[in-house]
């Protein structure tokens, strides 16, 4: 039993000349003020429009989960080796909120949480703070080999602090669209369902199981000798 991601192919023809003229994703690392500062630029139109497609998000979705992509996307330049950072948004708005991750190997992958965002017209403006409302923030750092992660509430905000500082290059790392779903995974999941669940499956159905990861919204289909698998591993 093999299977991993599924991204969907993006087949708009102007995206696509859009992305041959921009050249790969990346995330660009830099010093300013001789060292005292730290930045990163993240050039991420690929990764967005793989989310996008994944995902079957409209303009709206893809505006707001995209903001999110990018925010992991830039915080990772923060990480090393194993460590991920997880950015959770729980809001009272139609956007309901997101999920999303990164790690320090450049892999991005979430979802909103209401998809599709329901409005009563078509929005007016590229300002999403009507769909998102209030609500909070959380940002959550598994550094590798910590026993526990750490978790911190942030509000951001843009000021020009820097506009008379001169920039240095430090580097560049790749940023992709990416999740480490697998139906493999998924297999192990049901494997550790409750035995009278797994066992009500396995008699009722429905053939195949589809399961879906929130991540990238790959679905995994299970026949019924795959559940038969799984709930004899469950015994």
């Amino acid at each position: 039993m093999m299977g991993a991601m599924i991204k969907k192919p993006l087949i708009d023809p102007n995206v696509l000349q859009q992305l041959e003229r921009l050249g790969p994703d990346e995330l660009e690392l830099f010093l300013l003020n001789r060292g005292n500062y730290r930045g990163a630029l993240l050039s991420a139109t690929r990764m967005i429009n793989e989310m996008r497609v994944n995902h079957n998000y409209g303009v709206l979705e893809t505006l707001i989960c995209g903001h999110a992509y990018l925010a992991a996307g830039l915080i990772s330049a923060s990480l090393k080796g194993q460590d991920r950072v997880g950015i959770e948004m729980d809001c009272d708005g139609p956007a309901g909120g997101f999920v999303v991750d990164s790690s320090a190997g450049g892999s991005v992958r979430g979802y909103l949480r209401h998809a599709p965002i329901q409005i009563d017209a078509p929005p007016e403006s590229f300002d999403t703070r009507p769909f998102i409302g209030d609500g909070t923030l959380s940002v959550t750092r598994f550094a590798e080999g910590s026993k526990q992660p750490f978790t911190g509430h942030i509000s951001l905000a843009i000021h020009d602090y820097f506009h008379d500082f001169e920039a240095a290059e430090v580097g560049t790392r790749e940023v992709r669209f990416d999740c480490g779903c697998s139906k493999e995974r998924f297999a192990r999941f049901l494997a550790a369902m409750p035995i009278d669940e797994i066992k009500e499956i396995r008699e009722q159905g429905p053939f195949p199981l589809r399961t879906v990861c929130h991540n990238c919204n790959t679905t995994y289909e299970f026949s019924e000798s795959e559940i038969e698998r799984a709930y004899q591993m469950s015994r």
